[in-house]
């Protein structure tokens, strides 16, 4: 018995991966460091004046030594997201696993 797949199968691996850009478009491009961390993302928003801490399972942030505020991780993704699209970078996509 033969491993692998049928007689249609026999596309190299470059045409596979062109064929799943040409459906997907391209995979998206970090620059190194870059992760969806909590502290990745506390030592980024750092560098704009924010402070970023977890109470628990809460994360709270912190603008220019004011209240601090309870947020969502889905908040703080957006806003990390937005700093980053207008420095041109590619924005974090989360996965729910």
């Amino acid at each position: 018995m033969r491993s692998g797949c049928g007689e249609g199968a026999a596309m190299s691996h470059s045409a596979l991966v062109d064929e799943w850009i040409a459906t997907n478009g391209a995979p998206p491009k970090f620059e190194p460091g870059a992760s969806a961390s909590f502290d990745s993302h506390a030592s980024y928003l750092a560098t704009f004046g924010i402070q970023l801490r977890r109470m628990g399972w809460r994360m709270q942030l912190s603008q220019n030594s004011g209240p601090w505020r309870n947020v969502s991780l889905g908040a703080v993704l957006r806003l990390v997201n937005t700093f980053r699209e207008i420095e041109g970078r590619e924005p974090i996509r989360a996965v729910r696993r």
